[in-house]
């Protein structure tokens, strides 16, 4: 989470990776309340790479996500399994 709130920080909303994926995610995918705070990766953008740069596609549907998503996923999925308990079948 630290990741993205860093670089939402330094850029005053969370920048978008360049290409045609970010470009049809700005333009087809947000809402115009999301498009204030999203806005399109430049030369200028602090810490360009751990913005949303990583496109996914699913059934016709894009979004974009950031390596602060990706990590926070990992680290979401890693608590989960940590905390798994295996309880003995015939055991009460």
């Amino acid at each position: 989470m630290l990741v993205n709130v860093m670089v939402v920080l330094l850029n005053n909303g969370m920048p978008v990776g360049p290409g045609p994926s970010g470009q049809q995610f700005l333009s087809c995918h947000l809402s115009a309340a999301q498009r204030s705070f999203y806005h399109p990766a430049g030369q200028h953008t602090l810490g360009r790479v751990l913005g949303d740069v990583l496109p996914i596609g699913v059934a016709g549907s894009l979004t974009m996500l950031s390596v602060g998503d990706a990590l926070l996923m990992v680290g979401v999925f890693a608590w989960v399994v940590g905390n798994m308990v295996t309880v003995p079948v015939g055991e009460d």
